[in-house]
């Protein structure tokens, strides 16, 4: 049978260590190639060749890690297979027969089958090319465009050099139907220019709808043409970036993480012709023109791996590939089955979230962006601006969407900030730091604090006025600037008493807010409230219905979000009680949502653990009609070995937009990334709109 998925540990470009998981699929015979497909009961299919014997198709429910059903196909059946819009499969297989000239190199008919069984069985033959030519077809190959049209991008070995070696004359061309396999139209095949050959393309569309084609060379890299008109005509060959020793690799979209991914050789020829097939590699680029390697899958110097393919889940990359001991294609071709976890490295993580909704726990997954995954990042900021677009500063940059966040252009030279607020006079009220005086409280970080005003949407700031006047070791968190219904203007803070410095960072945190009745020229400093123990951290209000109640929640670290309350407009506050959200002291924000009547909470839902201020998983939205009584309805992140950290809440009528940091680890550090997410109000019952 098969080998249990064993676990191995890899270095990412990052320096990192993490795990990727394989199965060896089949130890008894010759294996080469192999393609995926989705089951519709869910499952992952996976179809691998093998010599002298049938196709064999293996289902796994868990990413490879059982295999729950195992069968043999027969005719028809291949490693290119594509689901239809009628919900069947169609096989692309080819069927070998003698050259009519007589040569040694075999000619390739084309067929395309149709499976109305999920791919155990193959059937209703239909010609794609039958004239007994020498075309190549390479396993998953065969895509559908935007348009609708099926591809599958071919080699051909020209009749009229057939006297030539094996592929070192390739020509590359594709066939095409536009009615689900029924007809097929015949593009041009393109001679290699500067190249000395043109092999085994893979094709991927581009967001303008133009087509992509990398081919294998034999001249140190991977080459790639293009298709303006769907594939029937191809520009001549030019050289990407990617060193290659003429073999097998593939070329894919990945729409989760929405860019481009690689996996091949990346070495350059050695003696023997297309070889060494190590290390195999896998990199991702946003435009084809900068590729980023991620890591070395594999990198046996006396090995060779061969025709990779990709799956792509929401968090997960499935991968497939011949693995052999020796340095040469052999009969000691083996196909493993690869898992590798998206968590692994920021640059792999999806732009789709998994929300789990709740009670019930279904999993939906839902839109999110990262804005920079090369850039660690914790903080971030939504505001409207001045003409009614949507501003979200993260990552270091301002990104303005006017869709709601369907699409965002990035504003060059904005400086946005993690705190706005929009003044009467239509400014933006920022906040700027200074680091505090005191050596010990500069050495926890705290700092000073001054209010800044734009008169451009963010572009600049200036005028600076003093908010906390005194130097001490101040805190403020992202998205803390408050209006109340009386016009004044909240910022709250908190602090680490000079008294306490010599205690560990945010064990001996006070709270408060400094407030202003004109517009952020001047700010009064109220009393602050502190706590009978430990801390009461990144405080955060929202104005309760009774006009002058502000309640302020606060971080602790005794299992709970606290909270303290104002009647007098944000002038005074009670003493502090537990609220009933968990939070393991850990980053959260507090709103209104005028659309639902609802005060929501979104904080990590976690005892604490062993660790101080962990885990921060899963991070759940929690909903009140009161602020006192709390309901948790999903959980926006929920993987257990990530967190998740400084969220914001924005909202619309027909979505709740939020952003915070998401890490692929369970500690604070240099994989946090800011993730900008869209909850569609229908995702639960409660979210919906009543206005």
């Amino acid at each position: 049978m098969m080998d249990i998925m064993r676990k191995k540990f890899i270095t990412m470009n990052d320096g990192s260590q993490q795990e990727l998981r394989t199965r060896l699929m089949d130890d008894e015979v010759f294996s080469c190639g192999s393609c995926w497909y989705e089951a519709k009961d869910g499952g992952l299919v996976m179809f691998m060749g093998r010599r002298q014997k049938p196709m064999v198709a293996y289902k796994t429910y868990d990413n490879g890690v059982t295999i729950a059903e195992e069968w043999e196909i027969g005719e028809g059946a291949s490693e290119n297979i594509i689901r239809l819009s009628d919900g069947r499969l169609m096989s692309i297989a080819q069927e070998r027969v003698e050259n009519i000239l007589g040569n040694d190199l075999k000619a390739s008919n084309f067929y395309a089958y149709f499976s109305e069984d999920d791919g155990h069985t193959f059937g209703n033959r239909v010609t794609i090319s039958a004239e007994n030519r020498r075309l190549y077809l390479m396993n998953a190959r065969v895509i559908r465009l935007s348009t609708g049209r099926i591809i599958v991008p071919t080699c051909i070995h020209p009749n009229h050099l057939l006297e030539e070696k094996l592929e070192t004359v390739g020509w590359v061309g594709a066939f095409w139907t536009d009615d689900e396999g029924q007809t097929w139209h015949e593009g041009e095949w393109k001679a290699p220019v500067t190249a000395d050959q043109l092999c085994e393309p893979i094709v991927c569309e581009m967001p303008d709808g133009s087509l992509k084609m990398y081919v294998r060379t034999g001249i140190g890299y991977l080459y790639q043409l293009d298709s303006a008109d769907g594939g029937a005509t191809w520009s001549d060959e030019y050289p990407t970036t990617l060193r290659s020793p003429c073999a097998p690799f593939t070329f894919s979209y990945d729409p989760y993480g929405e860019q481009y991914v690689v996996v091949w050789d990346n070495a350059f020829p050695g003696p023997i012709h297309q070889y060494p097939r190590t290390p195999i590699c896998l990199a991702v680029s946003k435009d084809c023109k900068t590729w980023t390697q991620i890591c070395e899958l594999g990198n046996d110097p006396m090995g060779s791996y061969g025709y990779p393919v990709v799956w792509y889940t929401p968090d997960s990359l499935m991968m497939s590939y011949y693995i052999s001991d020796v340095r040469k294609f052999s009969d000691r071709n083996r196909v493993h089955m690869v898992w590798l976890k998206r968590n692994t490295h920021p640059l792999l993580v999806s732009n789709k979230l998994s929300v789990r909704i709740l009670p019930e726990g279904k999993m939906v997954n839902v839109p999110t962006k990262v804005f920079r995954k090369d850039v660690q990042a914790t903080g971030s900021e939504m505001i409207e601006a001045a003409d009614g677009a949507l501003l979200v500063m993260a990552s270091g940059g301002v990104y303005r969407t006017e869709d709601n966040g369907d699409t965002f252009t990035q504003i060059e030279g904005a400086r946005g900030g993690g705190n706005l607020l929009r003044l009467k006079d239509g400014r933006l009220l920022g906040i700027d730091e200074r680091r505090c005086l005191e050596p010990r409280g500069a050495k926890l970080n705290g700092a000073n604090f001054w209010a800044v005003f734009s008169n451009d949407d963010g572009m600049t700031f200036g005028g600076h006025v003093p908010i906390t006047k005194r130097d001490g070791c101040y805190y403020i968190q992202n998205s803390r600037f408050f209006r109340t219904s009386s016009g004044r203007i909240l910022c709250p803070l908190c602090l680490h008493d000079e008294s306490e410095l010599d205690r560990k960072l945010e064990t001996a945190g006070w709270v408060t807010c400094f407030y202003s009745d004109d517009e952020g020229q001047s700010w009064t400093e109220g009393p602050w409230v502190k706590p009978e123990t430990d801390q009461l951290c990144e405080c955060m209000v929202a104005e309760m219905r009774e006009p002058g109640h502000i309640k302020m929640l606060s971080r602790t670290a005794r299992g709970y979000l606290y909270q303290c309350d104002s009647y007098d407009d944000g002038a005074t506050w009670t003493e502090e009680r537990p609220t009933e959200l968990k939070s393991p002291c850990a980053p959260f924000t507090f709103k209104y949502d005028p659309y639902t009547d609802l005060y929501m909470v979104l904080h990590d839902n976690a005892f604490p653990g062993g660790r101080h201020q962990y885990p921060r998983s899963p991070m759940s939205l929690s909903i009140s009609k009161d602020g006192e009584h709390w309901e948790t309805i999903m959980d926006v992140g929920s993987e257990p070995d990530c967190s998740y950290g400084y969220p914001v809440l924005y909202f619309t009528e027909d979505r709740i937009l939020t952003t915070f940091y998401r890490s692929t680890i369970r500690t604070f550090g240099a994989k946090n990334r800011v993730h900008f997410t869209i909850l569609p109000r229908d995702l639960h019952e409660k979210l919906k709109s009543i206005k």
